[in-house]
């Protein structure tokens, strides 16, 4: 049997970093189709089977196998077609720590800083045409001054639906394998992996209706507000607060879910009473046991306040707004008596991230041992998270005191416009990030591991190609 190494026109002869496309046989822009043909082909020409003794088949028909690996799989070729073989390493090595070389993920911050540029231009918008009606300065339709939250509504709605409806189809990374026991199984392999398709589409089907329906609820009620303050209909408050009541009602049952789930797992702790010395750095040093009736009564309250509170706040503002829409007249409530949940939301906020934290488990150590320092780590952490919170915090309550300051006076005093300047503040810091800094930040970091591409393609190509260890002549 004649060795393929003397074929001199053996894509196979070049260095072993050959370029995978002329490894196949094949053209750049070949489609699945072509590259299924050429890896067959060129795998029943020199599988080491038919090569007979040569040392080197082996070799060829792995780097055969490799470029059919990277070839079949979009994602791993299109960073081949970018990056070439160094890519492909690094993306082996890192994954998902090295997203800038995933073009999909590319694709997706791209769509992700536009869309957050538009939706964040049309937030600073909103309260700014709300702040002209508000003074009287023009006549408009609160339907028409609604207009830019509507935009928000549809664009998001979009985007959810088209979250999930471009995963429709999975790729196939099931590579094929030159042997009986393939072609044997492949029929049940086949059917496995269609019966598991259809799992997953129910599933994406299933999240992609939760998300779109709660959307959906959050749109009409947006509308629903719109049309009350037009005076179209003239119902109770409490109807237009019916979407908000369900999705509260949705955030009610995930809160089920979420707190069973804590009883069931436990409390997780350190073996040996936290003792680091005692621990085994390879196996995991934390145990779970059960909650105590004072931890689960903990836990009930961690995971449905924030919940009451909204749903006391709704309850308050459907009442006053009763009240003030009433014929005749009658008494309204105080409104910082109405907003004494929003109020309220500060201090439980405070204490849950205090004990989140002080109940979480230890900063955990490379060896995944407990670290030395705990207590101090996570009283450093309850410091950040404080600071983090009260400088929004600031802002969002001294919106609320001039908004009741301006409810509770009978002149127009503060102005709207100074009213939302907290508004104005968080927003536009928000729209400067994401439409200028964050983009500007991604393209440094993908030009720079693009230069580093380039440097090592153009270091191997000036030094040569390098020969293997294991076919080096000795001395």
């Amino acid at each position: 049997m004649a060795s393929s190494s003397s074929d001199p026109t053996s894509p196979l002869r070049g260095p072993p970093q050959a370029d995978y496309y002329t490894i196949l046989g094949i053209e750049r822009d070949a489609n699945q189709d072509a590259i299924k043909k050429g890896y067959r082909k060129m795998a029943l020409r020199y599988h080491p089977d038919k090569t007979g003794s040569d040392p080197n088949s082996a070799e060829r028909f792995q780097r055969i196998v490799k470029a059919y690996e990277i070839l079949s799989d979009e994602k791993k070729r299109q960073i081949y077609d970018k990056y070439g073989e160094q890519g492909i390493t690094m993306w082996d090595q890192f994954g998902e720590m090295a997203p800038f070389l995933d073009p999909d993920i590319l694709i997706a911050i791209n769509w992700f800083f536009a869309l957050g540029t538009f939706i964040l231009a049309l937030l600073i918008l909103f309260p700014a045409l709300i702040s002209v009606r508000a003074d009287n300065r023009n006549t408009w339709s609160y339907t028409a001054l609604f207009t830019p939250l509507f935009f928000i509504d549809a664009s998001i709605l979009f985007c959810l639906y088209g979250m999930s409806s471009g995963d429709d189809e999975d790729s196939d990374n099931d590579h094929e394998s030159d042997n009986a026991s393939y072609q044997e199984n492949r029929d049940t392999r086949e059917r496995k992996r269609n019966q598991a398709k259809k799992g997953k589409k129910r599933a994406r089907a299933a999240d992609r209706a939760l998300r779109v329906s709660y959307w959906l609820l959050f749109t009409i009620f947006h509308i629903l507000i719109a049309i009350r303050l037009d005076g179209f209909i003239t119902c109770s408050w409490a109807l237009v607060f019916i979407p908000w009541f369900l999705m509260e009602s949705a955030h009610f049952l995930e809160g089920l879910r979420q707190v069973r789930e804590k009883f069931i797992i436990g409390m997780f702790e350190p073996l040996s009473n936290g003792a680091a010395h005692n621990q085994d750095e390879e196996g995991g040093p934390m145990t779970a046991r059960p909650l105590s009736m004072r931890e689960k009564f903990a836990q009930i309250i961690q995971g449905f306040w924030p919940w009451g509170l909204r749903v006391a706040q709704a309850i308050l503002l459907i009442v006053q707004f009763d009240l003030l829409s009433a014929v005749p007249v009658v008494a309204a409530m105080d409104w910082r008596t109405v907003f004494i949940p929003t109020f309220l939301y500060a201090f439980f906020q405070v204490g849950s991230i205090i004990y989140d934290t002080m109940t979480g488990p230890p900063p955990m150590m490379p060896n995944g041992a407990p670290a030395p320092g705990g207590i101090k780590d996570k009283l450093a952490a309850i410091g950040a998270k404080l600071v983090f919170f009260s400088v929004f915090a600031i802002l969002f309550y001294t919106f609320i005191g001039l908004l009741i300051q301006r409810l509770m006076n009978p002149d127009p005093f503060p102005t709207t416009p100074v009213i939302f300047i907290p508004i104005f503040i968080v927003l536009s810091f928000l729209f400067c990030c994401v439409c200028c800094c964050l983009p500007m930040g991604v393209r440094s970091m993908t030009a720079a591991v693009e230069q580093e591409m380039n440097q090592q393609r153009n270091q191997e190509t000036s030094l040569g190609t390098i020969v293997p260890i294991d076919h080096r002549i000795a001395a």
